[in-house]
């Protein structure tokens, strides 16, 4: 079985913004110049891909959508794929919450943020949703999020929700995980 995980392509943002599941838009140029890149590297696998999933939100949808049409696969939105949920943080400049954020990434872990998540539920999800897939032993296209992709790292390796911080995912990124 192998999983491949996709970055979506760089969002519109609003430097100092928090966002997790703030449903942001692409930058048209990146998504346009990097979508061809994607499926490139897609193809070059040479893997029969039987699934292609992807979070509900438009900067993963948007790009799923595009990898659907090109390797003809059932395309899956899950909500289980969603970025970390800051709750009422989301949208807020961090020098709103500078103070609240930062006694909230003390136990970052257990304490979930205000009407959000922790790191623990949050992983939790992912974990839920990385079981089930595994046991249905396909070949997996996801699209997602950074916050995704490092749980699914984690649980790959078995490492520790701790170390979720510990390493870079860049835009458009992929990586393939072998699962026997």
């Amino acid at each position: 079985m192998n999983l491949l995980l996709i970055r979506h392509t760089e969002p519109h943002l609003i430097d100092g913004v928090c966002y997790g599941q703030t449903d942001l838009p692409l930058k048209v140029h990146d998504f346009l110049n990097k979508r061809k890149q994607i499926l490139k590297q897609i193809t070059q696998l040479s893997i029969d891909w039987e699934i292609l999933y992807s979070s509900p939100l438009t900067r993963c949808k948007q790009l799923a959508q595009y990898l659907q049409k090109k390797i003809q696969l059932p395309l899956i939105l899950h909500d289980s794929l969603k970025e970390f949920n800051y709750g009422i943080w989301e949208g807020k400049p961090y020098k709103e919450i500078e103070q609240e954020f930062t006694n909230w990434a003390n136990d970052y872990v257990h304490q979930p943020t205000p009407q959000g998540e922790s790191f623990y539920q949050f992983y939790s999800r992912v974990n839920d949703f990385y079981q089930a897939n595994i046991s249905l032993n396909k070949n997996i296209i996801i699209v997602t999020h950074l916050g995704v992709i490092r749980a699914f790292y984690l649980i790959y390796h078995k490492l520790p929700i701790e170390e979720f911080f510990r390493f870079k995912i860049n835009y458009s990124d992929i990586l393939l995980f072998k699962i026997y």
